[in-house]
């Protein structure tokens, strides 16, 4: 029986150095395999060509669609006749067909203050 005590403690230590071993290497995987996903992952932020791609093609996009736009701001100011363009530094808003009796109270309210009576003039000896 001793010869079976030896073999069995050999063999259990032969697994032991097996497992460490298979431990390790199964640690060196996971390892590598994080290092490749870490560089795939800075590869494809670094340079990714379907991206850029794109983007190029969305602001040429936009470029054209502004141009055609402002091509038809120029020609539809230079086709207005000069009586109808309305000056830079005119504030006032158009004339609206509404008058302030037409708007419900609360809304002439908000637009603006209530007037005031206006004081009698009785001095207009000065």
């Amino acid at each position: 029986m001793k010869y079976d005590s030896e073999a069995y403690r050999r063999l259990k230590e032969e697994e032991k150095v097996h497992l460490a071993a298979l431990k390790r290497l199964k640690e060196q995987y996971r390892l590598l395999a994080r290092k490749k996903r870490l560089f795939q992952t800075l590869e494809a932020a670094l340079s990714p060509p379907e991206a850029l791609e794109e983007l190029e093609q969305a602001l040429q996009q936009i470029r054209e669609e502004t141009a055609r736009l402002e091509a038809r701001l120029d020609i539809a100011l230079e086709s207005t006749p000069p009586d109808n363009v309305p000056s830079p530094t005119t504030t006032e808003p158009p004339a609206s067909d509404t008058t302030d009796s037409a708007l419900p109270e609360k809304t002439i309210g908000r637009i603006r203050s209530p007037r005031k009576p206006e004081p009698p003039h009785e001095r207009e000896e000065d």
